[in-house]
């Protein structure tokens, strides 16, 4: 009896370490999940340096939804963040960030003025991080001074958006982050009409895909993600 209860007993005891690496290795990738989605400065060479972000992904890859988690992330620490968007894009209601599962976020939008405005808010409260939204409607010159703010005033300044429109070619404001970004990270979905990840956008019309008409046409009912194969095959092309 005493044998089949320590045989027993060993088991459990296996089992229960088992669960206990199983449950740590999620809490590790977790954490470094949590770490990678609230920047801070980096150390180099003993200086405190802010990096400038851009984290893209096509329609429905979550970008609404992680800036609005950034931003709390970095509030409910205390910490101040401000959130920015374009005013090109106003789906959302004006001056908002809305996710697709109903989180709202209320912003104030991108101007000429926001490297002025920021550092205004900075020496009289600390700020700890920028977030901007739809960051693909961004001109050069906006890019510019979000990295002079990041460069200047040792601010993380974190853009989410688009890469490409619908025509697979870049919107200024990506082009420029993708050049002047010190970290570029792609946020990851499936495509509409197979499991491959989606990388490109296609315009529907009437529930037919087109590669043709203006550039900025917000609104994703419009839109869905997909992979290159689907892109190429139901557009006719070679």
């Amino acid at each position: 009896m005493n044998k089949v209860f320590s045989a027993h007993s060993t088991i459990v005891v296996k089992q229960k370490r088992r669960y206990n690496i199983e449950a740590l290795g999620c809490w590790i990738c977790t954490l470094g999940t949590a770490m990678r989605k609230v920047p801070c400065t980096n150390e180099v060479g003993g200086i405190q340096v802010a990096k400038l972000y851009y984290r893209y992904g096509t329609m429905q890859s979550n970008k609404s939804n992680q800036i609005i988690t950034t931003h709390h992330q970095y509030t409910t620490q205390g910490k101040q963040c401000l959130a920015y968007s374009t005013p090109i894009d106003t789906r959302s209601g004006y001056r908002k960030i809305k996710s697709r599962i109903g989180l709202e976020l209320v912003c104030e939008y991108v101007t000429e003025t926001i490297y002025q405005d920021v550092k205004a808010l900075h020496e009289k409260n600390q700020v700890h991080a920028v977030v901007v939204d739809e960051a693909q409607f961004l001109s050069k010159r906006d890019v510019y001074r979000l990295s002079d703010i990041a460069d200047e005033l040792d601010i993380p300044v974190i853009c989410f958006g688009l890469k490409t429109d619908f025509r697979n070619q870049l919107f200024t404001g990506s082009q420029v982050l993708l050049e002047l970004a010190d970290a570029i990270d792609e946020l990851k979905t499936i495509c509409q009409f197979c499991n491959k990840k989606a990388t490109l956008n296609m315009r529907l019309l009437g529930g037919s895909p087109t590669n043709v008409g203006e550039t900025i046409q917000i609104g994703d009912e419009e839109y869905v993600p997909v992979c290159r194969k689907c892109y190429k095959e139901r557009l006719g092309l070679d």
